[in-house]
């Protein structure tokens, strides 16, 4: 199986080779955030896919976040948004998928009984547990709504 930069120098090429400038174009600042993750310190040795996730999931949420102001620009954000939305759909593949809310309810369910939690107030002890152990599984948003749901009844 091809590690996630051996997958991403694959793409590199046939874009290059291609002529799809606006791969090329996102798959090369990726690669440059890889890079820039290498030269950090304490991090040693090669890529891993582990870091590599992390880097496209950083910029993912940073380009989810951005994705509001330009849609309230109108027509000056139109190219903005659309390129915003190529990147976000480019990169989905790469990411891990994430538990839906059935899934995530199932979970929040058993980890309340696990851990004994009674109130909403306790609800950082949930919360840092599952992304202990679910990091890039579980949807934040949707542990904290299903959460509440349950702890607030």
């Amino acid at each position: 199986m091809m590690t996630l930069l051996e997958q991403f120098n694959t793409r590199l090429k046939e874009a290059m080779k291609n002529k799809q400038a606006q791969e090329l174009s996102l798959l090369r600042m990726v690669k440059t955030r890889f890079q820039v993750k290498l030269t950090e310190k304490g991090v040693e040795g090669p890529l891993t896919d582990e870091m590599a996730l992390a880097e496209i999931s950083a910029y993912v949420k940073q380009l989810k976040k951005s994705l509001p102001d330009f849609e309230k620009a109108g027509d000056r954000g139109v190219e903005k948004v659309e390129q915003i939305n190529f990147e976000i759909d480019y990169l989905k593949p790469f990411l891990p998928q994430m538990m839906d809310e059935e899934a995530t309810r199932t979970l929040v369910t058993e980890k309340i009984a696990e851990l004994g939690i009674a109130s909403p107030n306790q609800f950082g002890k949930l919360m840092g547990n599952l992304m202990k152990d679910y990091k890039g599984k579980v949807d934040p948003a949707i542990v904290k709504k299903v959460a509440m749901s349950i702890l607030n009844k």
